[in-house]
């Protein structure tokens, strides 16, 4: 069995560039599987995933652009496929 999650990071710089991936991990082990490229829901700016859920085949991600401005933003799960394995 396994679970996503949604992983944020940025590149230094002025401005600073956020990005996301989602990563698989084994639900025992807690180990990564796989992951998918990286990704952003607007633009390349301030945007942090503050919820995500998976219901139905649709990846569902409560956003915050620049720390205000909440949005919901849903994905079809093979238009964000998990293609790289960690081992």
């Amino acid at each position: 069995l396994f679970r996503s999650g949604v992983v944020h990071f940025s590149y230094e710089g002025h401005p600073r560039n956020y990005y996301h991936m989602l990563v698989l991990l084994d639900k025992v082990t807690g180990l990564p599987m796989k992951y998918s490229e990286y990704f952003y829901f607007n633009n390349i700016t301030i945007e942090f995933c503050i919820g995500f859920m998976v219901r139905d085949g649709v990846y569902y991600f409560w956003i915050s652009n620049f720390d205000r401005d909440p949005e919901l933003i849903t994905i079809d799960e093979c238009d964000l496929p998990l293609l790289f394995d960690f081992q």
